[in-house]
């Protein structure tokens, strides 16, 4: 309640100093509220009355020689004489009475025309162009002034050449007296031309002369600038950072003494929103009240374009910025707390704000914070009770698609590092390596193997044959890895196959040796075949099958 009734009066008194000081810029030459002296009225009175008294006559001057000849130049200095009268007359009324007059006026009601309120705008903007490039306009005219009369020259020589070869003794002295005053005149246009070029010339060179060079220009014009409007440029950031940074700590401080929720709710994020843009709007308004008190209208102009151009410009993009401000509200398709998929990755989605903090907890440096037109299309889920953020931790043996197997060195959301048991390292981009489906082998690991004999032993190839396999595995693989490290060892008739009778051997590891998998399935295949020579078991060999030609005698039948 406090903030509110601070921020209240806050914001009260910027409009008031606001409209009291326009007031003043606007009524500077009338006498209202304004405590000027008696006698300092009656001079002012004076002077009006005087200035209107001329200016009448000069209206009554105007409407005579209007109704003698009506022209349209002395239309419009009529229009222009009544209007100047009619302004003096009510600044005269207003000073003399002391009150504000403008209720009793007539008022007419004007169209509104947005090409003339927008030549306004320009006005400041186009009158700072023109006193900055007022020189080298000035030497561009006179160039182009010159040609224009050396053309007229030239036509004016042409003429005389022209009149000099019908002059002579074979034309009658009528005609010859004639084209002697025609050559005169051509005479006359010609020397005028000629004396408006050199007048012209001298000119021209007195502002070349007079004419700095780009970079002295440029140095001049900024120094100029930094003089007459650097101060209102550096007064108007000031205030727009007061009122910007100003809002946030007030919020900041607001925000300490109340108690923070672990979940926002719609509320609080349309207040934090409101928030936001108040500061920046804020500040904007500041600028705008900087410029105007110091009348500045050039920077007034130029932050006004600047503004449209921004907002015409958002315009277009105004669906995209419907869908952040949906998503800064949580009710968009992405909200916090749930699961968003990018580039491959799962994330958490940590908070949201102005910017969108997404974590994933199994990856090193597994925190990033993006903006949120980034999150603009993208979607969305409640997580899994027990779904797993990555396939793997640092330290995990990891089987990949590409037939790579080893430790899990580091993973970040950049890059994941894969060490053989070679020692070999292997980096992978972490959404390349999502999508090569690792198998993670940490836990425990089933080693399968098939072997086979002969179909001579098929008596005893479901009893005596399994069970002697079996108990050879169990006294050889604790020499290859850690007794402790085999989880269970099996021997399972597989199937009567085309040219042997095959079995299953499968060995159960856990994530301690599970990095030497390929070892163990080659000792499994010596294990066996060692039992076999023990006990003169034969190992089948694939069959050849060999297909005879056909006799040349009988293909010379086909021939």
């Amino acid at each position: 309640m406090k903030f509110t009734r601070f921020f209240s009066c806050f914001l009260f008194g910027l409009v008031s100093i606001y409209f009291a000081h326009a007031g003043e810029l606007s009524e500077t030459a009338v006498r209202i509220d304004t405590g000027i002296e008696e006698d300092g009225v009656i001079t002012s009175l004076e002077m009006l009355a005087q200035e209107i008294e001329k200016r009448e006559h000069e209206l009554s001057r105007i409407r005579r020689r209007f109704q003698a000849k009506p022209d349209s130049v002395d239309v419009e200095r009529l229009r222009k004489a009544r209007a100047e009268v009619r302004e003096h007359r009510l600044l005269f009324e207003r000073l003399a009475v002391n009150v504000d007059v403008g209720t009793f006026n007539e008022k007419t009601e004007t169209k509104f025309d947005w090409q003339q309120q927008l030549g306004k705008l320009l006005k400041p903007i186009m009158a700072e162009v023109e006193f900055a490039t007022r020189h080298s306009r000035a030497i561009g005219e006179l160039r182009s002034k010159v040609n224009e009369i050396t053309a007229e020259r030239d036509i004016a020589k042409q003429a005389l050449d022209n009149i000099d070869k019908l002059t002579g003794a074979t034309v009658s002295p009528t005609l010859n007296e004639r084209l002697e005053k025609l050559h005169q005149l051509w005479k006359k246009r010609f020397l005028e031309a000629q004396d408006r070029i050199n007048v012209i010339n001298r000119v021209l060179e007195k502002k070349l002369a007079e004419q700095e060079s780009p970079l002295d220009a440029g140095i001049s014009y900024i120094h100029n600038f930094i003089l007459t409007r650097g101060q209102n440029l550096l007064l108007s950031i000031i205030a727009f950072c007061a009122v910007f940074f100003g809002v946030r700590l007030l919020v900041i401080v607001w925000g300490l003494f109340r108690k923070r929720k672990t979940q926002r709710g719609l509320g609080s994020r349309l207040a934090t929103i409101i928030v936001q843009v108040f500061s920046i709007l804020g500040g904007v308004l500041a600028m705008l009240m900087v410029f105007s008190f110091t009348a500045d209208w050039f920077l007034f102009a130029l932050l006004l374009i600047f503004l449209i151009g921004i907002g015409w410009a958002s315009f277009n993009t105004l669906p995209q910025y419907i869908e952040i401000l949906r998503i800064m509200m949580n009710s968009g398709a992405v909200r916090e707390g749930e699961r968003i998929v990018l580039d491959g990755i799962p994330w958490r989605v940590e908070g949201i704000g102005f910017r969108a903090r997404l974590v994933n907890p199994l990856l090193d440096g597994g925190e990033q914070i993006l903006p949120l037109k980034m999150l603009v299309g993208k979607y969305s889920r409640p997580a899994g009770k027990s779904e797993e953020w990555f396939p793997c931790r640092q330290g995990d043996l990891v089987e990949l698609a590409d037939g790579k197997t080893g430790h899990v060195s580091y993973q970040t959301p950049s890059a994941v590092q894969i060490v053989e048991a070679d020692g070999a390292r292997t980096v992978y981009q972490t959404s390349a390596f999502f999508a090569l489906n690792p198998r993670n082998m940490s836990a425990c690991l089933r080693v399968t193997s098939t072997f086979g004999v002969d179909y001579k032993h098929q008596a005893e190839c479901t009893t005596r044959i399994p069970e002697v396999m079996l108990e050879s595995l169990k006294r050889e693989l604790p020499k290859i890895v850690y007794s402790a490290n085999i989880l269970g060892v099996n021997v399972l008739f597989k199937a009567a196959g085309s040219s042997s009778l095959d079995y299953e051997i499968r060995v159960d590891l856990t994530g301690d040796d599970a990095l030497f998998f390929k070892t163990v399935e080659y000792q499994i295949q010596r294990i066996l075949v060692n039992v076999c020579n023990e006990h003169h078991w034969e190992i089948p060999f694939a069959q050849v099958t060999i297909h005879q030609a056909v006799p040349a005698a009988s293909a010379s039948i086909f021939s």
